[in-house]
């Protein structure tokens, strides 16, 4: 599985600290916004990463690519969602949008 790594603005040298929970980039957004006392935080989804427990919505929103011919571009992609109280990769398969292959 991909990490993703984050420093509070005013953390000091420390240990690092581990979450289990899913989480996307659109989360960053949302964090970044709340730590730089952004206006209006409420139209960023997602979580505070640097929050003690991940208060979250139940849902996360991938893109994927549509089909084999699809490529870095946005409109060849397909926006699905996900669960985030469910295994990243059971979660997946049980979408009928995605099709995994070995």
């Amino acid at each position: 599985m991909p990490m993703l790594l984050i420093k509070d603005f005013s953390a000091q040298k420390g240990k690092l600290s581990w979450k289990e929970e899913l989480v996307t980039l659109n989360d960053l957004a949302k964090t970044l916004c709340l730590k730089s006392k952004g206006a209006s935080c409420e139209k960023f989804i997602g979580v505070d990463l640097l929050s003690d427990h991940l208060k979250s919505n139940d849902w996360i929103y991938l893109y994927v690519v549509r089909n084999a011919s699809s490529n870095f571009k946005f409109d060849t992609h397909k926006a699905i969602r996900i669960s985030r109280n469910v295994n990243f990769l059971e979660s997946l398969k049980s979408n009928p949008s995605i099709k995994i292959s070995e």
